[in-house]
């Protein structure tokens, strides 16, 4: 079951979505994952999507408890 829930911006950096944001989320099960997850997005990580969207870089993150 899921307990947190990251909330964050994509900006797309090539690709066919290029200079475009899609807000995301993702769920965690647990607190230290989220909070890991939370930590590589504010530290600039750029990610390199496997179904070819293009890479992106993440930002307004917001990591919160579910009910």
């Amino acid at each position: 079951m899921y307990k947190y829930q990251v909330n964050y911006t994509k900006h797309f950096l090539d690709g066919i979505l290029a200079n475009r944001t899609y807000h995301d989320y993702l769920r965690f099960a647990d607190w230290a994952t989220a909070d890991n997850f939370k930590k590589l997005c504010e530290g600039g990580h750029v990610f390199k999507p496997f179904n070819g969207n293009g890479n992106y870089i993440a930002d307004d993150i917001i990591l919160t408890a579910l009910d």
